[in-house]
Formats: structure tokens, C-alpha cells, sequence
């Protein structure tokens, strides 16, 4: 009897693993992350603000947020954000995060904004993780 149930069991505990894994799948996919707002100065307190986005009816947890920052398609920044945060069902969270800003590219950029402080692309490159599953972003911005 047990040879017949066993089977069923594995095969049971297979199904409702792939459903969880398609499901976060899904919602990971119909995640929205936009530019809130970017605080540039003073360097050694720039931080940029997502916002995410759940327009699904389950809630997303996630543990960190990794990304390098773009301006005019030169890396100038990175995020590294190991915090883990819960976006609830049919709603969105803006999260502000720091940015840790490459020293020469700090003083680039800060001439540059001096002589010419708009117009400039700010490109997000990377990826929020959910435990299983890996969400891209990429997300273009310019500076007003």
C-alpha cells in the first residue's frame, strides 16, 4: 500500500512546489519599479527613492536590492541594500535607498551638474531579490 501511496505523495509535493515557484514567478514579473527621486548632494548622503509597484492580489517579499547606477552611460553609482521589506498586495512602498557614489565619478559629476544641471539620463540597471527568484530592473530617468 505504501509503494502506491508514496508516488502520489512525491508527485503531490511536486505540484505544489511548482505552483508556489510559478506564482512568485508571475508576481515578480508584474512588479513595477519607477524613480521616485534622486538626492545627489551632498555626496556622502545621496540616496535614490523607488518606487515599487504590486499590482497583483498577493503580497511581494523581497531581501535586497543590488544595481548600478547610469549617468549618460557612464557607472557612477552602485546600490547594495540588504534589507528585507514586504510590498502588500494591490499597493506600491517607495523606498529610499543610499547610493554609494565612485569618488572620481563623484567629482565628474559634480562639475558636470555645476555647468549643466539638466538634462542628463540616469539609467538603473540590476535586480531585486525574492529569495527564489530574481526580478530585473532597468529603469531610465532624466534629471529635470
Amino acid at each position: 500500500m505504501f509503494k502506491k501511496i508514496f508516488p502520489l505523495v512525491l508527485v503531490g509535493a511536486a505540484a505544489m512546489a511548482a505552483f508556489r515557484f510559478a506564482k512568485k514567478g508571475f508576481v515578480a514579473k508584474s512588479l513595477n519599479v519607477k524613480i521616485a527621486g534622486i538626492k545627489l548632494y551632498p555626496l556622502n548622503s545621496a540616496s535614490v527613492s523607488l518606487n515599487v509597484i504590486n499590482p497583483t492580489s498577493t503580497a511581494v517579499d523581497f531581501n535586497s536590492i543590488v544595481a548600478d547606477i547610469m549617468l549618460n552611460n557612464v557607472a557612477f553609482a552602485t546600490i547594495s541594500n540588504v534589507q528585507h521589506s514586504v510590498i502588500q498586495a494591490n499597493s506600491n512602498q517607495v523606498i529610499n535607498l543610499p547610493i554609494k557614489i565612485n569618488p572620481v565619478e563623484g567629482v565628474r559629476l559634480a562639475l558636470s551638474l555645476f555647468n549643466k544641471p539638466q538634462g542628463y539620463k540616469v539609467s538603473i540597471l540590476g535586480s531585486i531579490n525574492s529569495g527564489d527568484i530574481n526580478f530585473p530592473i532597468n529603469i531610465e530617468y532624466t534629471l529635470k
